[in-house]
């Protein structure tokens, strides 16, 4: 972790654009965090005589009439993502005319404060409002899915690598233990209607106890039958099959067969991206393992978990981290142009994406075009940027 902390203080310290990309991405973070408490149309804080009230994150609230409340205050955009505002529907652009309802049914201009700042959609949403609630939704399927394709292409990676110098045999048991875990993935990924969290931390217990057991019967047991697999070949192979077919396609064609919805999007998106992962993980396994100070651990006594944990993840950290970023910029991507398509988030969700095909409908909307793609192109550059800083830094 250390030459990661180093390699992010020098880029931090020399590098303008570095240092702008980062706050950008920051802001974004920042603002798709806070989203709830800065666009809503419910009020954040409502006190009447029965105490304070918070609407925006509750689902219960006390208060019949909000207006009658003796204290109300609202969120400085008070408009949620998705929901019509009738009076403004049919695509009101920002500098166009706004109006309101009142309770005697006539109509009157907006308030300046209470205008639809980047105007609205087909159906009178607020674009602004989609926006920030959209990089919240962004930035999740982005971020989930390069930690996940990571942790794919690390453990394929890795193991080939380390499989390649330790010898190429493995026993029984272990494979046995391997298959039963990637069935069972599989299963808990597109057969178990769970939250992510939930299947996460089910598959991080199900690997534990799988390798456990298959350590223990393998060191019980001194003489069971090993076997001979070109585990190297294996792996290139499915590199190069996967790698073949554009990434879209693929999550297209496996998504007509499984239950659509966030953990499944996420799960293709990251099945569906570790190869590059895996390349980096498993050259640098292998560069850093032909190391002299390797060979100075194990001769002083240190046992090939040590080795593992001490030397070749934190010295291969800072190369699979920069392909991480990469592929959080790629993941947020995709899933714009699924959306976009109209096949990436289920359900009445509001995407960059979608935004975005909102705009293909009706060409004059050109605030449909710019602001989602502005904020699409500047996280995907931002992402990019510091990937670049990290790749091409070296610190001695």
């Amino acid at each position: 972790m250390s030459s990661l902390r180093r390699l992010f203080l020098y880029n931090y310290k020399n590098k303008t654009s570095f240092r702008r990309s980062l706050k950008f991405l920051v802001i974004v973070i920042v603002v798709a965090l806070l989203a709830p408490f800065i666009a809503n149309e419910q009020p954040l804080i409502v006190y009447d005589t029965t105490g304070f009230h918070f609407p925006a994150i509750s689902t219960s609230m006390n208060v019949v009439n909000y207006d009658n409340a003796i204290l109300r205050i609202n969120a400085p955009i008070s408009y949620s993502p998705g929901v019509s505002d009738f009076d403004n529907s049919g695509y009101i652009g920002p500098f166009e005319k706004q109006i309101t309802t009142l309770a005697n049914e006539e109509q009157v201009n907006k308030d300046f404060l209470d205008r639809h700042w980047l105007g609205t959609t087909l159906r009178g949403c607020d674009v602004l409002a989609g926006l920030i609630h959209g990089a919240g939704i962004s930035l999740y399927v982005g971020i989930f899915a390069a930690l996940l394709s990571g942790l794919i292409g690390i453990f394929l990676g890795g193991f080939t690598a380390l499989y390649k110098v330790r010898g190429k045999k493995i026993s029984i048991v272990s494979l046995v233990f391997v298959l039963i875990w990637l069935i069972a993935f599989l299963n808990i990924v597109f057969n178990v209607n769970e939250a992510l969290v939930i299947k996460l931390f089910v598959i991080a217990g199900l690997s534990f106890a799988l390798f456990s057991l298959s350590k223990l019967i393998n060191s019980k047991a001194k003489n069971l039958t090993t076997i001979s697999l070109p585990i190297d070949f294996i792996e290139s192979q499915l590199n190069v099959l996967f790698s073949s077919f554009p990434k879209t396609l693929i999550i297209i064609a496996i998504g007509g067969f499984i239950v659509p919805g966030w953990t499944s999007l996420v799960f293709l998106l990251a099945i569906t991206g570790w190869m590059e992962i895996s390349r980096t993980s498993r050259a640098e396994f292998l560069r850093i393992i032909s190391m002299n100070y390797i060979d100075a651990a194990k001769m002083s006594g240190a046992g090939f978990w040590k080795v593992l944990y001490k030397h070749l993840l934190p010295n291969a950290l800072p190369a699979i981290i920069t392909v991480l970023v990469f592929n959080v910029a790629l993941c947020m991507l995709t899933e714009a142009s699924l959306s976009f398509l109209g096949i990436g988030i289920p359900g009445d969700s509001v995407t960059w994406g979608t935004l975005l095909a909102e705009g293909r409908d009706y060409y004059k909307a050109w605030w449909l075009v710019v602001f989602p793609g502005f904020m699409i192109t500047a996280t995907i550059y931002s992402l990019l940027t510091v990937g670049e800083a990290f790749r091409d830094s070296k610190i001695d």
